[in-house]
């Protein structure tokens, strides 16, 4: 069974998630972990608190929406014995017009599933 508990805020670029009974640390690292398995990087930061990208920002603005590129801001704390995942949108999808920005929102919301069983 996961430590999930609530999800505060999950609005379109947003997802703050709480979970219970975890230490920040192992936290941290499940979602390093999380991320990876789905083929994001670590582009800057620490696992658990970093940036994580998938795909090429360049590859995008050439083809488009036929090329995949997505980031994400993720910052994990600790506040009244709960552990706080922060993750936010950091890629809009704009350079693959309406298909690209759909692709982002999918992302945003496949990902922030995921988190929730954790």
């Amino acid at each position: 069974m996961g430590n999930f508990v609530k999800t505060d805020t999950t609005k379109g670029d947003i997802s703050v998630n709480h979970y219970a009974g975890i230490e920040m640390a192992e936290m941290a690292k499940k979602i390093n972990d999380l991320f990876v398995s789905q083929g994001y990087k670590l582009a800057e930061g620490e696992g658990g608190n970093g940036i994580y990208t998938k795909g090429s920002m360049a590859m995008r603005i050439m083809f488009g929406a036929m090329a995949k590129y997505f980031k994400f801001s993720v910052k994990t704390t600790s506040e009244n014995g709960e552990v706080i995942v922060s993750m936010e949108q950091k890629s809009m999808g704009a350079t693959g017009g309406l298909i690209g920005l759909k692709q982002v929102k999918n992302e945003m919301q496949r990902i922030s599933g995921i988190l929730q069983t954790l």
